[in-house]
């Protein structure tokens, strides 16, 4: 019962017990002190303050008896009368004396009566003594006083002696009693103090026990937790106080650390599976990323070199240009020499060499025009593969590759109508071709037959004029050529500045994904250690 207190309780409790012990032998002792002062007090008042009287009383007496002789041999009546007021005064006080010793006597009243008894027989001879030294008669008087010794004044003493006896006695008891008193109350307060300190002592060991054995409980376990030994069992308490519900409480936090710490175990088994895979697929990325960078790398060099071909093409469409304006002025001369010639046949042989010239000059340069449309056919196929691979690139560049993938459209644009415009300058050329084989096969006719001249001059120069529409188509497919060679140029220098982006930015990459496989490491790491110091406790 008294172990389901709590410790506040049960503190109070043995303090109350305690405290109980102590006012109940502080009661005792202060009614042993009590009995004891009243006994001293007894004492004091009634066997010394009645010896103290009988002294006073016995004192007054014999001053009065004293006096009473001294008024023998009184020579005057003033010496008289002064011995007779000293007596009055001592008689005073003998009665006030006498009337303590009466009041405080314990012992038989009658002692005093006697003594006083044979006061009132001093006093009455004295009386007489008085009265016959007032009247002269010393002898009378001096009879009366002796007769006061023999009987009066030993009878006095006699009867003092028995009070002071009776005192004595009285006081002894009282002593005795005393005595007896103060050794019992030595006794009882002895054993009591001794009963208090047992009390004291037990309910000290039963607290000491009842406080400190739950508490070495308490420390063994937090020292095996501390161990990081979780596998304790905590004795369970059948008290209520507060190391009971200490006790309840440290096995709650045992079984919350175990729990929580069988979470964490498993956590980190995973968190270092998790780091190791985490791990394995930076390293792979990484490493794609390493390759990533080593193809952008490539494709930036290509690129550079598209774009020094695309320079070259841009250069030769502009040769081409020239040579179809100038095969344009060459038409325009020839159609002016065809109307001379219509002006004057005798001229015609002349023209027609000149003409025969122009053609020939004009096959060669429809020739190198052909080479350079071969040229600018394989630049588009080529451009039109490289767009194709600079948009797969962007694709698996993501969003760093969006703006590269817009300028991958325009090239591949570019190089479709780079196609288109050589397709068509192909057909010019072919028609400027029949031109030129019909010019010649004319110059030929001319030659053989002049006669002829103004007939076939009409017919050279409606061929010239169709030559000359031809070659004005021509040039301005050539001008269309040049104007696309010079958009193509700059789309491809779009290219180059792009994959300059996206070289730095796969730089930029690599080095982000290193430090992310760095980081997994560390992750991994930390795992490992986790999971180590894991292991370290016991579940």
């Amino acid at each position: 019962m008294f172990n389901k207190l709590r410790i506040r309780a049960r503190l109070l409790v043995s303090y109350a017990i305690i405290i109980l012990m102590m006012i109940i032998t502080g009661a005792y002792a202060l009614n042993r002190l009590d009995y004891l002062a009243s006994l001293t007090s007894n004492l004091y008042e009634h066997p010394f303050t009645i010896r103290k009287s009988v002294r006073e009383a016995s004192l007054s007496f014999i001053k009065m008896h004293y006096k009473l002789k001294d008024s023998l041999t009184a020579k005057d009546s003033a010496t008289l009368n002064a011995n007779l007021r000293e007596i009055s005064e001592q008689e005073k006080n003998f009665h006030t004396k006498m009337d303590l010793i009466q009041e405080r006597f314990l012992g038989k009243k009658s002692e005093v009566d006697d003594v006083l008894r044979v006061f009132e027989d001093w006093k009455r001879l004295k009386d007489q003594a008085v009265a016959a030294l007032k009247a002269n008669k010393r002898d009378v008087a001096s009879q009366l006083v002796r007769t006061i010794d023999a009987d009066q004044y030993v009878a006095f003493e006699k009867e003092m002696e028995q009070i002071l006896v009776i005192a004595d006695n009285d006081a002894t008891n009282f002593m005795k009693e005393a005595r007896i008193a103060a050794k019992n109350s030595y006794v009882m307060l002895l054993l009591a103090v001794i009963a208090g300190i047992a009390l004291a002592v037990g309910i000290a060991i039963f607290l000491t026990r009842s406080i400190t054995r739950p508490l070495i409980l308490a420390v063994e376990v937090a020292e095996r937790v501390a161990a990081g030994d979780l596998t304790v069992t905590v004795p369970a308490s059948g008290g209520r106080d507060e190391l009971a519900i200490l006790l309840k409480a440290f096995r709650k936090m045992v079984e919350n650390l175990r729990r929580q710490t069988m979470a964490i175990h498993e956590g980190v088994v995973v968190l270092a599976a998790s780091a190791g895979e985490i791990l394995a697929s930076t390293t792979q990325v990484a490493s794609g990323a390493t390759e990533t960078a080593s193809a952008v790398n490539e494709t930036t060099a290509t690129v550079e070199e598209v774009k020094q071909t695309s320079q070259l093409a841009s250069q030769k469409v502009q040769l081409v240009a020239e040579g179809a304006h100038r095969s344009l002025q060459v038409s325009q001369h020839g159609k002016k020499s065809v109307d001379d010639a219509i002006q004057g046949m005798n001229r015609i042989r002349e023209q027609m060499e000149s003409i025969a010239e122009s053609i020939v000059t004009l096959s060669e340069q429809g020739q190198a025009i052909g080479e350079i449309i071969a040229t600018v056919n394989d630049l588009a196929e080529q451009s039109n593969l490289l767009a194709v691979n600079a948009a797969i690139e962007a694709a698996k560049a993501g969003e760093h590759g969006k703006g590269f993938a817009v300028v991958a459209h325009e090239v591949r644009s570019l190089a479709v109508q780079s196609k288109e415009a050589t397709a068509q300058v192909r057909m010019i050329l072919n028609d400027i071709q029949k031109a030129t084989n019909a010019a010649v096969m004319a110059t030929e006719q001319g030659s053989k037959a002049v006669e002829a001249g103004e007939r076939e001059s009409l017919e050279a120069g409606e061929a010239i004029r169709l030559l000359a529409d031809s070659i004005a188509e021509a040039a301005n497919a050539s001008t269309q050529i040049a104007v696309s060679s010079h958009q193509q140029m700059v789309g491809m220098e779009q290219v180059a500045l792009a994959m300059e982006n996206i070289k730095e930015a796969s730089t930029l990459s690599l080095t982000s994904t290193r430090q992310a496989e760095q980081s997994a490491q560390g992750l991994h790491e930390l795992g490992q250690k986790l999971k180590h110091l894991v292991e370290q406790i016991k579940l």
